[in-house]
């Protein structure tokens, strides 16, 4: 088998943190190899450094023979390697047609004169870059939803979109991250059969990242482990489902548990004891302490005061009144004051 990838002994370092140390992995032409491995294992790192978005301290990634260890991202994307992320990136307020149509920018060779013009040269690519585009739509059964807006489309949809999109740039090696993550059953085993006939049919290999092992463990050729940055196991499926290192990776080890100390469940029979015989001895346990209350159940259950009531026998008592305000006031006028005036220039 002619390998199309290859990583020698590559190292990826943050501040001291190693992220990947000294991986070396191969993946062949028209293969479906599976990473897998807990949370914070190096997978996704690993993708970016094959994808070009981190560039690793050490070691080598080549494609097809082609060093591409310092490349930037669109160029890698250009040798053929389309990469689906883990969260959804479409375009909402376009259709899913539009969206597809966006994987198909780096085969576009006019120029952007020809496009403002809408030149013949210009208008026969986008034909025939929109019927590359029709055919996997209808690949992936996608042809109901051709003109909707893709942010009104249900989530298991918008992720065949997204793979759409990667398969529309034609790409040789295919990376997945996550591809099964938020979908249900019957979409998870459509996905499956989906991944299957893109490597039958458009001769695609598949590298995925992937945390359902039952869907990894039936789908793919050969099933990568990484823990802690460090491959430590790689086989067929069955092979590495057994691997004492895998199984220790993920459940945290086989045998470490003391079955020894485990205490055994008391039994007490209860059939009367024959008469002359003496009864076997019950072993009893002694009675639990009890549990310290829960200060905000003792809070909750503390009994509360009813409020002060007014006994039945004492009268009503009665709002003291205000003094009676003098309603008589003095007033004085216009004319009282002429009057005091005439008087006083008299």
């Amino acid at each position: 088998m002619n390998e199309i990838l290859e990583l020698e002994n590559v190292t990826l370092t943050f501040a001291g943190l190693r992220a990947l140390d000294d991986v070396s992995l191969q993946v062949g032409e028209a293969q479906l190899l599976a990473i897998i491995g807990p949370n914070g294992a190096g997978k996704s790192s690993l993708f970016n450094c094959i994808s070009g978005l981190y560039r690793p301290s050490q070691g080598r990634i080549t494609l097809d023979g082609r060093d591409i260890t310092r490349m930037a991202a669109h160029d890698i994307a250009a040798l053929g390697v389309a990469r689906v992320f883990q969260n959804l990136a479409l375009f909402d307020n376009l259709s899913a047609l539009d969206n597809l149509m966006v994987g198909r920018h780096h085969c576009i060779r006019s120029s952007w004169w020809q496009d403002l013009l809408a030149l013949p040269a210009s208008l026969h690519q986008e034909r025939r870059h929109r019927a590359r585009a029709e055919e996997l739509i209808d690949f992936l059964h996608l042809e109901a939803y051709r003109h909707y807006p893709v942010g009104m489309l249900p989530y298991g949809v918008r992720k065949r979109i997204e793979l759409g999109r990667a398969l529309c740039m034609e790409p040789r090696l295919l990376l997945l991250d996550e591809p099964a993550a938020g979908l249900n059953n019957e979409e998870t085993e459509d996905l499956a059969a989906y991944l299957l006939d893109i490597r039958a049919e458009l001769n695609t290999t598949i590298v995925l990242i992937e945390h359902e092992l039952g869907f990894v463990m039936d789908l793919a050729d050969e099933v990568a482990v990484l823990d802690f940055g460090k491959l430590i196991a790689r086989g067929v499926p069955a092979d590495v489902r057994n691997d004492p290192a895998v199984i220790e990776a993920y459940i945290g080890g086989v045998g470490d548990a003391d079955t020894t100390a485990l205490p055994a469940a008391p039994t007490v029979s209860s059939a009367p004891a024959d008469a002359g015989t003496s009864a076997p001895p019950v072993t009893t346990q002694p009675d639990p302490q009890p549990a310290p209350p829960d200060p905000v159940d003792t809070v909750a259950k503390q009994p509360t005061e009813p409020p002060a009531s007014v006994p039945e026998n004492d009268p009503p008592r009665e709002a003291p009144r205000k003094p009676p305000r003098n309603r008589k006031r003095k007033r004085k006028g216009k004319k009282g004051r002429r009057g005091q005036a005439k008087r006083g220039s008299a």
